[in-house]
């Protein structure tokens, strides 16, 4: 990605993850390729489930496209927190603005989704 790029503040490791359904995601490098699950997701990074395993490195920088079929799509650099089997941790590192926009779109439905599944009273 050569864009201008917005980089994310170091105190947004506190934001909530949100659990998805639906959610496909590339991760990339020079190295490798790899179709993934996304599992869940935050403002500040994704936890991501793999096919097969991968023993990738901590640190190791990536890009991703994380996708909602049919619907809304965004890029951005990242690296590897953890990879453990199948599921790899990821911090987003640089986006550029749009994807990021797209991203807190999708983290803000997230977030009324989950509070109007709260305030349900059909709620088990």
């Amino acid at each position: 990605m050569t864009h201008n790029t917005l980089k994310l503040d170091s105190e947004r490791r506190d934001e909530p993850r949100y659990p998805v359904t639906n959610v496909e995601a590339l991760i990339h490098n020079e190295n490798f390729n790899a179709q993934c699950v996304v599992l869940d997701l935050s403002l500040n990074g994704a936890l991501l489930l793999t096919e097969e395993n991968l023993e990738r490195d901590p640190g190791e920088a990536v890009s991703i496209r994380v996708e909602i079929p049919n619907q809304r799509c965004f890029e951005a650099s990242a690296r590897i927190v953890h990879c453990t089997q199948r599921r790899i941790g990821m911090e987003f590192l640089a986006f550029d603005p749009a994807d990021f926009d797209v991203l807190s779109e999708m983290i803000a439905d997230l977030r009324r989704s989950r509070v109007a599944n709260l305030l349900s009273p059909n709620r088990d």
